[in-house]
């Protein structure tokens, strides 16, 4: 028997770990950054990247934005900056605070940032000389200077425009000539750039000479005291210079200082609009939602919001392929090892982590956290010991063979599951039937039970049976309900009060008492081989719906989820930390105001999780990034507002597609002569919301067919306290503080502590 690895060999391997932890930078200062890290190289955002590589031909002003900060906009501009290194010149525009909105401003932040760009010759040299090149050559195609051999001389200078100013190469005959001649071809040099004002562009090219033939902090300088004055005619003719070489990109990234600030968005907006408008220029804006709606967006005349939302490039979250090949980049760069590699990545398990969260909501520097925080978990866990041998996983359904046995069940089990099977069989006109006074005549000969999981065709359906929780101090019982008897609450398969029953025929009475707990026991022995058995996703679910409509057979919620999802029993440790968390939180004056970010959570993670309702996001057309939850059940679609109702674009935007909707819904059921499902509109409020909320329907950004569509929740302190409380614990469990770190089990343990809201969600109108 081999010794378990010292203490001291861990130690060792925790040490090796932590010192290559991958993911500790997640923050990206800047696109020039981004082009040379090699993390550039990883492909995500194609799509954007494919977008923005057209517009830099087709767009005067692009606008780049997320839904939020941390989705890679200044990775992806890094990206583009690197295609576009041979052909165009990308400079970064300073406008990151309302001070630096001025035009002397911008023209130095410019040239400061080409100086900075790093690398002998830096970009404003290469700059300098190119404009330098570029005007030579057309003073020999116009005739201006005699050449022996003009065509050889415009084929030197059409090349790198730096091999005029070095002691070798092709370019050096011409390049000493230039050198030696300069002061004399000042003039002629401004005269063919055709840009206005003839002594102030002999100025500029006297400076860009200057800086080209010697970079230092004096020859900046000079250049930088050029942008002074006429409020921003010189920064118009140093960027019209560059454009003569090569096509100028500008980039405006970085502008959360802006935020909440009209007037510095409707100056950064002229502005942008004043520089795309030149030739050879492009700019590139890129913003989050929230600096878009609060500094630029409807702060905009109507003109200038169009001219630059025309071209429009959205950035959505990772998916799951994009996630893993960023992770594996992180390791590889890292120096990981493989073996460590991949038990990081298995240990991460991102299918579980993208899970049940809605597509496009997870962020590439969000990612990068959780896993920041997973890897010191990672470090810390000691591999198993070579000795010992691993526990056995119990068998699931997958894994076993065809001439496996499945559990077998003793004599008692037996007579239990007959029993059970007698109730159901009894009960085919729907009455509930109390199992703890059900007897059965024992069978002569017992057959050998059979669990059939696949059902049969020919049979004809049978409503499946919903299984609810008994009450407290009521007596244990099951009960057989048709669907159409059924409460929209009882989907949740939450606790409910036990109903009044029909007494079973005596025959049929005085079984023992314990008959619901050893049913219990047996199903719980059937778990194991039946937890593998996927329940129908809400695709399925859609189609089957379709289906029985098109054939005009009526659809039960049943047909739609054959099995129910029975809520988890939370943990004594996890009811005490909830109850401990909505008691201080209670407390916390900030608790009575929304928030709206728990409200969605809350709503995508149920939503997710309760099988009879299938969950979806609607893209809102004219807002790019944002999207509208929606439940969709038997009879009945509900779409959920939670944005502040101080956003009277969101709300204009919501109005038009629940009308539209209406209409889609309607016309449907009208061609297959049924009743269209009922749509609500849920909108949440508290004591301070409700002025908002009369305004928008005063005002009529609600419009009154709308309004009649409206179910209003209030939320008092307590709910809030228990919704904030939910989320922190679905937090707490993201981040594996608690003992799972599936923020859907944390939801379905505690199900039935927000019950009252659920019930209250899908209430009928």
């Amino acid at each position: 028997m081999t010794s378990a690895p010292p203490a001291e060999s861990l130690t060792s391997r925790e040490a090796g770990l932590e010192a290559l932890h991958p993911f500790t930078n997640d923050i990206c200062a800047s696109w020039r950054e981004a082009a040379t890290s090699k993390e550039h190289c990883a492909p995500l955002h194609e799509r954007a990247l494919d977008e923005l590589k057209a517009l830099a031909d087709e767009g005067r002003v692009i606008l780049l934005n997320a839904p939020r900060a941390g989705h890679g906009k200044t990775h992806l501009l890094g990206r583009v900056a690197e295609f576009m290194a041979e052909d165009a010149v990308v400079a970064t525009l300073p406008w990151q605070s309302p001070e630096s909105l001025t035009w002397e401003n911008t023209g130095r932040g410019i040239l400061s940032d080409l100086a900075r760009s790093g690398g002998r010759p830096n970009a404003l040299q290469r700059v300098c000389g190119g404009v330098g090149a570029v005007l030579l050559r057309r003073l020999i195609q116009i005739g201006r200077i005699p050449s022996t051999d003009p065509a050889q001389a415009l084929q030197v200078l059409s090349k790198d425009p730096m091999q005029l100013f070095t002691d070798s190469g092709p370019a050096r005959v011409i390049g000493d000539w230039f050198r030696r001649h300069f002061e004399q071809l000042r003039r002629p040099l401004a005269e063919v750039s055709a840009v206005e004002g003839l002594e102030d562009v002999e100025a500029w090219i006297g400076v860009m000479f200057d800086y080209v033939t010697q970079v230092n902090a004096a020859s900046l300088a000079a250049l930088q005291s050029k942008m002074e004055g006429e409020s921003g005619a010189q920064v118009i003719r140093f960027v019209k210079l560059v454009s003569m070489w090569r096509p100028l990109v500008l980039v405006a990234d970085h502008m959360d200082g802006l935020y909440r600030d009209a007037t510095a968005g409707q100056t950064a907006a002229r502005m942008a609009l004043e520089l795309a408008n030149l030739p050879g220029v492009r700019l590139v804006l890129s913003l989050n939602q929230d600096l878009w709606d609060t500094s630029f967006g409807r702060n905009l005349p109507s003109a200038f919001e169009d001219r630059l939302t025309a071209r429009s490039v959205s950035l959505r979250g990772l998916d799951e392929a994009d996630a893993r090949r960023l992770v594996v980049l992180r390791l590889r760069e890292a120096g990981v090892s493989g073996k460590d590699s991949a038990d990081f990545l298995e240990f991460i398990d991102l299918e579980r982590f993208f899970m049940g969260r809605p597509l496009g909501s997870v962020s590439a520097r969000g990612l990068l956290r959780h896993c920041a925080l997973q890897w010191r978990a990672f470090v810390k866990s000691a591999p198993p010991a070579a000795h010992e041998p691993l526990e056995p996983a119990p068998p699931l359904l997958d894994d076993l063979q065809a001439d496996d046995p499945l559990p077998t069940f003793d004599a008692h089990d037996e007579a239990e599951i007959q029993r059970m099977a007698a109730v159901l069989a009894h009960d085919s006109q729907g009455e509930q039937v109390e199992v703890s006074k059900v007897v059965v005549a024992p069978d002569p000969e017992p057959a050998t039970p059979t669990l059939n999981l696949v059902p049969d065709a020919s049979a004809p359906p049978v409503p499946a049976p919903f299984l609810s929780p008994p009450a407290p101090a009521a007596e244990p019982m099951i009960k057989l309900v048709q669907p159409e008897q059924m409460a929209p609450e009882s989907f949740l398969l939450a606790p409910q009060p036990s109903p009044a029953y029909k007494p079973a025929p005596p025959a049929l009475r005085e079984a023992p008492h314990n008959s619901f707990q050893k049913l219990r026991q047996i199903l719980s022995r059937l778990k194991v081989a039946t937890d593998s058995v996927p329940l129908p996703d809400a695709a399925v679910a859609e189609n089957t719906v379709r289906a029985a409509a098109a054939s005009h057979v009526p659809v039960t919620p049943s047909a739609v989820v054959p099995h129910p999802t029975v809520q988890a029993v939370p943990s004594q440790d996890l009811l005490a930390r909830f109850d401990a968390l909505r008691s201080e939180l209670s407390r916390d004056p900030a608790t009575a105001r929304l928030d709206w970010h728990t409200l969605n959570e809350l709503v995508r993670l149920a939503g997710k999780r309760f099988t009879v309702v299938h969950y979806d996001e609607v893209e809102l057309p004219g807002l790019s990034g944002r999207s509208l939850p929606r439940w969709s059940m038997h009879g009945m679609e509900v779409v959920f507002g939670l944005e502040d109702f101080a956003d009277e674009r969101y709300w204009k935007t919501v109005s038009s597609f629940v009308a539209g909707r209406v209409a889609e819904l309607t016309a449907a059921a009208g061609a297959v002569n049924e009743t269209p499902p009922q749509l609500k509109l849920v909108v949440c409020k508290t004591d301070a919301e409700g002025a908002k909320l009369a305004a928008l329907i005063k005002d009529e950004i609600i419009p009154p067919s709308v309004r009649l569509l409206i179910d209003t929740v209030h939320l008092d302190n307590r709910t809030l306290a228990s919704l904030r409380a939910m989320r922190q614990l679905i937090r707490e469990a993201e981040s594996g503080q608690q003992s799972t770190n599936d923020p859907t089990a944390v939801l379905g343990a505690l199900a039935s502590e927000l019950d009252f809201f659920w019930k209250r969600l899908i209430r009928p109108r």
